[in-house]
């Protein structure tokens, strides 16, 4: 009898755990995130939905979810939910990042569709994200901090509330490279280092002469603004540094 109950036991165990992956894998109303945002976005770019991709599961997703279901013949959830095979289908991947809170932080060492999906989105404004593996990797963060930079927000390379909100807002900014420019460093002279040191002491972070020399309270004040901005403060005016200064 003891034995039975055992076996009972661990046969409502892995039931129990089945039901959990299970679960972790179907959005529902309520569900907020990336991965919403993802779903959304697939169901909106395939033409069958009108929404607002915003990130949240709510009862029009549901209603779209249930549309794209009935339309493929699929099984129709009866609350809309998006299930394993939906989500495969929709968004390429079954393996997605419930946050019902919506205050979920993507950061370094992160992985999943909801980086797959960042990703995609700064690909498309873009901003050189690299690879799109879903891996959140240190390029992934670069590309973070460039976007965070351009569009008003604190460049910690995190994706948070405000940093996700941004990515799909109207007034989102979208990146191009109008000029490449050349490296300056300390020791440099002539006329693109005057160019530096007066834009350095337009935005107040210059306050010496503009000599066209590169000098230490130059360097000084690179990296002052580097810091500022969410980049690497080593001093060297690169492509990232006068990208953002010359914007």
């Amino acid at each position: 009898m003891k034995k039975l109950l055992v076996s009972t036991l661990t046969v409502l165990l892995a039931m129990s755990l089945v039901c959990s992956a299970c679960a972790a894998n179907t959005l529902k109303i309520g569900d907020r995130g990336a991965a919403v945002r993802a779903l959304q976005t697939a169901l909106v770019n395939q033409g069958w939905a009108d929404l607002r991709v915003d990130g949240v599961y709510g009862k029009a997703t549901a209603a779209a979810v249930k549309y794209y279901q009935r339309m493929t013949g699929l099984n129709v959830s009866a609350a809309g939910n998006a299930g394993p095979v939906t989500l495969q289908r929709l968004i390429g991947t079954s393996e997605v990042d419930v946050t019902p809170s919506g205050t979920s932080t993507l950061s370094r060492g992160a992985s999943g569709a909801a980086v797959a999906e960042i990703q995609r989105r700064l690909q498309a404004l873009g901003y050189p994200v690299g690879k799109i593996d879903g891996k959140y990797g240190r390029q992934t963060a670069k590309a973070v901090m460039l976007f965070q930079q351009l569009n008003g927000i604190k460049a910690d390379g995190k994706v948070g509330g405000a940093t996700s909100a941004k990515l799909y807002a109207a007034d989102v900014q979208i990146y191009r490279v109008q000029k490449t420019y050349a490296k300056l460093k300390r020791g440099d002279s002539g006329e693109r280092v005057k160019t530096l040191q007066t834009a350095l002491k337009n935005k107040g972070y210059y306050g010496g002469i503009v000599t066209g020399y590169y000098s230490f309270e130059t360097f000084v004040a690179v990296k002052n603004f580097q810091t500022d901005s969410g980049l690497r403060a080593d001093g060297v005016a690169g492509q990232q540094t006068l990208s953002a200064l010359y914007k």
